[in-house]
């Protein structure tokens, strides 16, 4: 019975991951709250990695090298319950249909190694390594200039959402995007407009890769969102709103 709540609990924190694909190390900063939840058990990372095996035994995940894993489509299908120490600081169905306000946590960034993550080739996953790389450097300029950097996890009637970028210094929250085009901006308004209505910022902006044209720059100047893009030579430069 034991071992089957572990298999329940990490396939849930396998499931709350919010990419497809994710490391062990990710894995094991669920070790604290694992702890509170097995207080008897005293090697909680060698039962992650031990979890993760018969997880892929159950075709619930793949392996794709040391450490590294992807969720595969069984695990899309899964209907698990993340353990009481994650449960008590996520609003539920019911507290939402009560009208419990949403919340949401301050996390720091994760330093996660880029190239653990090109497995593949598609279309999505090069967007998403995109998006990833682009946030690394800009967090690094902006901790050059001594901004404290982060992100938030926004848990909204039942759903988390994870945000790019905040910079704390100005108060500005960011959300990436692997292309300038129409698509993608209009997106990433959405999500910042959605973003805006629970976390508590002074502004908020766009991250591109390039330069956006200039009808998609007064789209958001219309909107007092801000653009900050990267240029060729790897500077970024932010675009006056």
């Amino acid at each position: 019975m034991a071992d089957n709540t572990w298999f329940d609990e990490i396939g849930a924190l396998v499931e709350a991951t919010p990419e497809d694909v994710f490391t062990l190390a990710q894995m094991y900063e669920h070790e604290p709250a694992l702890a509170v939840e097995h207080p008897a058990n005293n090697t909680i990372r060698s039962k992650i990695r031990q979890t993760l095996q018969r997880l892929r035994d159950a075709d619930v995940i793949e392996f794709l090298e040391p450490g590294v894993y992807r969720k595969s489509v069984v695990a899309a299908k899964r209907v698990v319950a993340l353990p009481t120490a994650y449960r008590a600081n996520r609003p539920s169905p019911v507290d939402s249909a009560k009208g419990t306000p949403p919340r949401f946590d301050t996390v720091p960034l994760e330093h996660r190694d880029i190239r653990a993550y090109v497995v593949s080739a598609s279309e999505s996953r090069v967007a998403v390594l995109k998006e990833y790389a682009l946030v690394k450097e800009f967090e690094l300029e902006l901790n050059s200039r001594g901004h404290e950097t982060s992100h938030q996890r926004i848990d909204a009637y039942g759903t988390s959402l994870w945000t790019d970028l905040f910079d704390a210094h100005d108060g500005i929250l960011y959300e990436a995007k692997s292309s300038a085009s129409r698509e993608h901006i209009r997106m990433a308004i959405g999500q910042l407009f959605d973003y805006r209505r629970v976390v508590e910022v002074k502004g908020i902006s766009l991250l591109l890769p390039e330069e956006p044209v200039k009808d998609l720059c007064d789209l958001l100047r219309g909107l007092s969102i801000g653009c900050t893009y990267q240029t060729s030579s790897g500077e970024f430069v932010e675009i006056s709103t």
